[in-house]
């Protein structure tokens, strides 16, 4: 499944308000689609905050996957600020109102692991253990080479 252009070119803000773009990206990449009013997005934001502060980083980053932590409900970036100081997730949050309209998000939560060459090659409402997304990663790379 191929990523489309809207989503490619969709904007998303970081908390220092400059822009970026999913088609820019060159690496592998999670899109944690999440919403402040999902008790599990939020567990989640702070399951990263818990391995940086236990292993002196995120899992996912260690493993070459770019974390974009795309909230998709509000552009109010005073709330995404104070979330993000309490998750330790300054670096990766971004603001994307609207953007489930140009995604696909069948639970408040949502996430997509999209390959360099911008297909999704994993996509799930929960992360567990990583194991799965993983495996999808390297089932891809392997496929691919």
């Amino acid at each position: 499944e191929e990523i489309d252009d809207d989503i490619l070119d969709y904007p998303l803000i970081s908390l220092n308000n400059d822009t970026t773009y999913l088609r820019d990206s060159n690496s592998w990449t999670l899109l944690n689609l999440w919403s402040l009013n999902c008790p599990s997005c939020i567990e989640n934001l702070n399951g990263y905050k818990h391995e940086i502060e236990s292993l002196g980083y995120r899992i996912l980053e260690k493993e070459g996957i770019e974390i974009l932590a795309i909230n998709y409900s509000t552009d109010n970036m005073d709330i995404l600020k104070n979330m993000a100081e309490k998750t330790n997730s300054t670096d990766i949050i971004y603001s994307a109102k609207g953007f489930n309209g140009c995604i696909s998000i069948p639970y408040l939560g949502y996430y997509y692991l999209i390959s360099p060459d911008k297909k999704v090659v994993f996509k799930d409402y929960q992360l567990g253990d990583y194991s799965e997304l993983l495996k999808a990663k390297e089932e891809y790379e392997k496929k691919n080479k």
